[in-house]
């Protein structure tokens, strides 16, 4: 009887001890090596061999799909500076980053678990000593915003997750013509009075990928589209919109610049727009800045003649909340003839972008109406005044949404879509 019992006391403290050594599994590994844990199904690693204090500090995970870890980071006090979730790709594969350029110097600590085991990752943050790389194949997400946020980015080889909390930018590999689909939330929360908002850009060898906006709570963003191949011109990146009145200007011409600013930038505190015109030799020639109050949209002149100004091209670029925005003009010589096609006004890029934004109901009748009558008044858009009192508002408002949906997609011309527009009521 003794011995039997003895034996299940056996059995049941390698049982027992078994358990144990499986909840408290720890795999531990230097700067970017590979963890090996007894009985883990995933592992982990940096995705450079001493990551230092470049923009993100990325951690590559494999995994069974689907499969949820936990993820924190720890300084060298083992105090807590980030702890959240990531899912494992439907490759086997994610990426999470996190921002570390504003780390301090030293030692810190990545812990990855799935609640039984637990992989380790020691790095530390210092001057960057790796040389600089070709960004041919590099796409950078910039976000602006006054609230937190958290980024999902897809490609055909890889997942990454990235979260923040003000302004940043994150670069990925996109190669040529490789899919993306990038999402950002925006949580759920108040602004205490202050509009939320959050806008995105993506640029790739200098080019405007894509730009999403989102000025509600609990809301998201979604870009997709593929990589190197711009669906936006680099004058409107969702914080700024604007054009010229020509692209080609005779010498001793004014240059008019006009657009407007989202709206959400004229809360406090103020934000000042800077624009800078910039020659072929990259010389800034004229600088300038204004502060908004209320009204978000704008309009001033350049004067073209005196000092360093000479035929040639030259790039304007508007900035705000470090968001820079540009386009290109030429100047041409005194008396060189320019034709009636470039002086011609046109409708901006910009106006598509608001005018697809509108007929997807992402903002306003209102907003839009603001957008109309601004183009009305700087003689960019000819539309008569014109009521129609057999037509309700609704079902005019849904006829025009479905002519502006036509043409932001390229399915209509643009006098067909002013001929849209007479039917409103511009007064």
């Amino acid at each position: 009887m003794k011995t039997r019992l003895l034996i299940i006391l056996i059995i049941l403290s390698l049982v027992l001890t078994t358990s144990l050594e499986n909840v408290f599994a720890i795999c531990n590994t230097g700067p970017g090596g590979a963890s090996l844990c007894a009985g883990a199904d995933f592992s982990a690693t940096f995705d450079k061999t001493n990551p230092q204090n470049t923009d993100f500090s990325r951690i590559i995970i494999s995994g069974p799909e689907g499969k949820v870890l936990s993820v924190k980071v720890l300084d060298s006090a083992l105090l807590q500076k980030i702890s959240d979730t990531v899912q494992i790709g439907s490759n086997g594969k994610t990426t999470y980053a996190f921002d570390i350029t504003k780390y301090s110097y030293g030692k810190y600590q990545v812990q990855v678990s799935d609640g039984t085991s637990i992989m380790k990752l020691d790095f530390s943050v210092g001057p960057t000593t790796s040389p600089s790389t070709s960004n041919s194949d590099k796409a950078t997400l910039l976000i602006y915003t006054n609230v937190s946020w958290k980024a999902d980015i897809q490609t055909s080889s890889n997942s990454t997750s990235i979260s923040g909390n003000t302004a940043t930018q994150y670069s990925f590999t996109c190669t040529n013509n490789d899919p993306y689909n990038i999402t950002i939330y925006s949580p759920s929360s108040h602004g205490n009075g202050i509009a939320l908002w959050t806008v995105v850009n993506l640029v790739q060898n200098g080019q405007m990928l894509d730009v999403g906006v989102n000025h509600v709570a609990n809301g998201q963003i979604n870009l997709s589209g593929n990589c190197n191949v711009a669906q936006f011109p680099l004058s409107n990146n969702g914080l700024i919109f604007f054009t010229t009145d020509k692209t080609v200007y005779q010498y001793g011409d004014p240059i008019q610049i006009s657009g407007y600013v989202l709206p959400d930038m004229m809360y406090p505190p103020a934000q000042v727009l800077s624009s800078t015109i910039i020659n072929s030799a990259g010389q800034a020639i004229k600088k300038d800045s204004s502060t908004f109050g209320t009204i978000n949209t704008f309009y001033f002149y350049v004067n073209t003649h005196g000092g360093l100004w000479k035929p040639g091209k030259y790039e304007v670029v508007l900035e705000i909340f470090g968001s820079k925005a540009e386009s290109n003009i030429v100047i041409n010589s005194p008396g060189q003839k320019q034709s009636s096609l470039q002086s011609a006004k046109h409708i901006p890029i910009w106006f598509k972008s608001t005018t697809k934004n509108w007929s997807q109901g992402k903002i306003s009748d209102d907003e839009f109406m603001q957008a109309v009558q601004y183009l009305t008044k700087q003689g960019i858009l000819n539309v008569p005044y014109y009521n129609s009192p057999a037509t309700s508002t609704q079902s005019l408002l849904s006829w025009i949404r479905t002519s502006a949906s036509a043409w932001s997609d390229g399915k209509i011309s643009d006098d067909e879509f002013v001929n849209a527009l007479k039917q409103f009521n511009l007064g």
